[in-house]
């Protein structure tokens, strides 16, 4: 049986498609707003997000102003050793990794420090550690003269610094450091080091001065010793962190590796420091390739 439309059941259809078309605009209209409404609260936290973003960056830019002060540049270094070169290449804008050295009572101190953490964390413990170091090394004008006795003391000072010898303790960081002490009147360079040895290059053979392998901050009491080699014209220094041999890179995807590291400054032990440095950060990057940067990495070579 068919339904028969009259003129009335018409208008009510029509009137009620009205209904429905007009509740539907409403709703499309409510949503606009609501999606207005989000959309300039995103637009507002973007905005919010946008200016941390740049006062950050120019936190971490003036952060790194600051701790590119305490980098030794060459030209002073080469005042009292005949050449060095310092490849020092961080991670992040700031890092953990600090090239050290001071000229005191015809004495010449040069380190490596690697500090535990990067980015900003590490950045913090470098000041640390420049301070300690100055402090420990020659407090009114009396230089210390055995790199293990000054280790010993950073040591201490840094357990006393953060109160790690307390069992309330809230840090257990530290640094590793290779410290050698060039002293031209006796022709010797006395070495020590946390975890970080000296490579004496000579003739195209590398000896490798082992540290202790303790980290300062965390290292028992008088652990760490002295040792002395005489001063060889003829030979290169090196110190360095293990950010250079520990990156990842290569065919494989493989660390660089310690062993690799010594071949390389064995092989260019002719070279000017200059040469021996762009040679240095080449093989790096080559290395790396596209892989992201593991470690902040610093080698320091010289000749006394």
């Amino acid at each position: 049986m068919f339904k028969v439309l009259t003129e009335n059941s018409k208008m009510e259809d029509v009137l009620v498609l009205k209904e429905q078309i007009a509740a539907q605009q409403d709703m499309l209209a409510r949503t606009t707003s609501y999606m207005t409404e989000i959309q300039k609260e995103l637009l507002l936290k973007n905005s919010i997000l946008e200016q941390k973003n740049h006062d950050i960056k120019q936190n971490l830019d003036y952060a790194g102003i600051i701790q590119n002060t305490l980098i030794p540049q060459r030209e002073y270094i080469i005042k009292y050793l005949k050449d060095c070169f310092i490849l020092h290449k961080q991670r992040d804008q700031i890092g953990g990794d600090l090239p050290w050295f001071r000229h005191q009572n015809k004495l010449s101190y040069i380190a490596a420090v690697d500090c535990t953490g990067h980015g900003i964390p590490g950045g913090m413990l470098t000041m640390v550690l420049y301070s300690l170091l100055n402090a420990v090394c020659g407090e009114n004008g009396n230089a210390l003269a055995q790199p293990g006795e000054i280790l010993n003391r950073l040591n201490n000072e840094f357990k006393k610094y953060f109160g790690q010898n307390t069992n309330n303790a809230n840090t257990r960081d530290g640094c590793d450091i290779a410290l050698c002490i060039i002293d031209k009147e006796k022709n010797e360079i006395r070495f020590s080091g946390a975890n970080r040895p000296m490579v004496v290059v000579t003739n195209n053979e590398a000896e490798l001065f082992y540290a202790e392998k303790q980290s300062i901050g965390s290292a028992e009491i008088e652990s760490f010793k002295t040792v002395s080699v005489p001063i060889n014209p003829r030979s290169n220094y090196y110190i360095f962190t293990d950010g250079y041999f520990d990156q990842f890179g290569g065919p494989d995807d493989k660390r660089f590796k310690k062993k690799n590291l010594l071949g390389l400054l064995t092989s260019l032990q002719n070279l000017s420091m200059s040469a021996q440095n762009k040679i240095l950060l080449e093989t790096f990057i080559n290395w790396k390739h596209t892989n992201e940067q593991t470690d902040d990495v610093l080698v320091i070579g010289f000749r006394p």
